[in-house]
């Protein structure tokens, strides 16, 4: 094999242009990854590297060549181009090839049969820095679609290891400032898109314009035959007029789409550890990833962009409440939605930027809450849910006091009028004490935290409710006592 090799490298060396040959090209469409292999085409690419015509990227053209092809033999050479970059010495020439061939290599990312070796060979390589915007945003948007589509596959281990892949690419393409906020966007913006919602629990309707045309001539005539037909008359109030309804009024050859069954919740939460796993992958090296978050979940939830600041406002206000109503049903529809606020929770104090999202969450289950016929909070489980839910954000980001950690475990052992007595102290809470940033102080650590910020006025109604309720939550009340440093 060795001597095999120098008369093939030797013969190449002889053409006039062995860089543009098709030898190199033919060996890796061909021959199956293996340690003979590996020897010949390593030597022939040092060679194709040495020679004086080859420039500053000599193996652009031959690797160009190689993605030409399509199907099994370019899936081949992909896996022998990933064998040829573990070798040290080839690494850096192969990493600048790939890097100036990035556009073409995003168009195959998102094929069945290719994307996967695609994304593996990008993972592994270290992309020339910096990348440039147009490469960066080609090679986002495939990655990203990339993810979503490998979030729905049913074999566990292949969906962990190929996202981690798609987190290791995504974390080099953010590696610049404009980098990660594009890639930020695209990731959380995916979340929201109908057609990948569905992956993260989301359970939402078609469409009404998400239908399928049926070109059959039977539906035609039945429906030509049933507009013939003699329906119903209606006598109009106080006229002669007289409207007569005849036929069905329908779409021509139109059928809807059956929606599909949602996913199991295991499936469900796998995906959404994932996905926060790329996001925190993604932004270790920013550390103003959290607040571009929070500011992209208030512009994608709330409909409105007035009254998005810090301040909460009198309780006896609500011009606001059709907005409300929205983000409420926004956070029903996608449960992803959570997740993503208490992950801007717990890098405090971003949660600050979601106050709206919080303030409107908040006014919404004092109105609900206030309209409930029902004599237990448990017997609404679904309202319950997301009221402990938002207490418990409001606990991470600090937003309440450190005494008041246990409202969340209240609020099944009360009655509805109750929660809204609850809640609405939560909002009194916060009227007189505005989640500034400014108020989170900087720890050496280079953490953030406001937990001396508690107010021996507040939440008054919520102690005498522990002593009303002191069967279920007497062991409750010294949690809420202030102790000395707080004061």
């Amino acid at each position: 094999v060795r001597a095999v090799t120098q008369l093939v490298v030797m013969s190449c060396s002889q053409q006039q242009h062995p860089s543009e040959g098709s030898l190199w090209p033919y060996l890796l469409h061909n021959f199956s990854p293996g340690s003979d292999l590996l020897h010949v085409a390593a030597r022939l690419t040092l060679a194709i590297i040495m020679e004086p015509q080859g420039g500053y990227k000599a193996l652009e053209r031959p690797l160009a060549a190689i993605l030409t092809k399509s199907g099994p033999s370019l899936v081949n050479a992909l896996a022998n181009v990933h064998l040829l970059s573990s070798a040290h010495m080839l690494r850096g020439p192969l990493c600048d090839a790939v890097s100036s061939l990035l556009p073409n290599l995003a168009q195959l990312i998102n094929l069945p049969d290719i994307g996967p070796s695609v994304i593996q060979l990008l993972s592994k390589l270290s992309l020339s820095q910096p990348i440039s915007l147009a490469n960066t945003s080609c090679l986002a948007h495939a990655v990203t679609c990339h993810l979503m589509t490998t979030l729905e596959l049913d074999d566990k281990a292949k969906k962990v290891s190929s996202a981690g892949h798609c987190g290791q690419l995504l974390t080099q393409l953010a590696s610049s400032s404009c980098g990660h906020g594009l890639v930020t966007r695209l990731i959380v913006e995916a979340v929201f898109r109908p057609e990948w919602s569905r992956i993260f629990g989301a359970d939402i309707n078609s469409p009404p314009g998400f239908e399928v045309k049926s070109n059959g001539s039977s539906e035609s005539k039945q429906l030509l035959k049933a507009n013939y037909s003699f329906d119903s008359w209606v006598k109009l109030p106080q006229s002669h007029t007289t409207v007569f309804h005849t036929g069905a009024i329908t779409t021509v050859g139109r059928c809807r789409v059956k929606p599909q069954p949602a996913l199991p919740a295991c499936t469900v939460n796998l995906n959404v550890q994932l996905l926060i796993d790329t996001l925190c992958s993604a932004s270790k090296n920013h550390d103003h990833a959290p607040l571009t978050i929070a500011l992209l979940l208030v512009e994608i939830i709330s409909p409105d962009i007035m009254y998005n600041g810090f301040p909460w406002p009198d309780e006896n206000i609500k011009f606001t409440i059709e907005r409300d109503l929205t983000i409420k049903k926004t956070f029903e529809d996608y449960p992803i939605a959570w997740e993503l606020l208490e992950y801007v929770a717990t890098n405090r104090p971003a949660l600050c930027y979601c106050s709206v999202l919080v303030r409107a969450l908040t006014a919404s289950y004092i109105a609900v809450w206030s309209t409930s016929a029902l004599t237990k909070s448990t017997e609404s489980p679904d309202q319950l849910q997301s009221s402990e839910r938002l207490l418990e954000i409001m606990v991470i980001g600090q937003f309440l006091p450190q005494n008041m950690q246990v409202l969340p475990q209240m609020m099944r052992h009360l009655a509805p009028h109750e929660v809204v007595a609850v809640l609405q102290d939560v909002w009194n809470y916060m009227r007189d004490n505005t989640p500034s940033p400014d108020r989170w102080t900087l720890l050496p650590n280079r953490l953030h935290d406001r937990s001396n910020h508690a107010d021996p006025r507040s939440f008054d109604v919520c102690r005498r409710l522990i002593h009303f309720h002191v069967e279920t939550l007497g062991h409750l009340l010294p949690s809420m006592l202030l102790h000395p440093q707080q004061l």
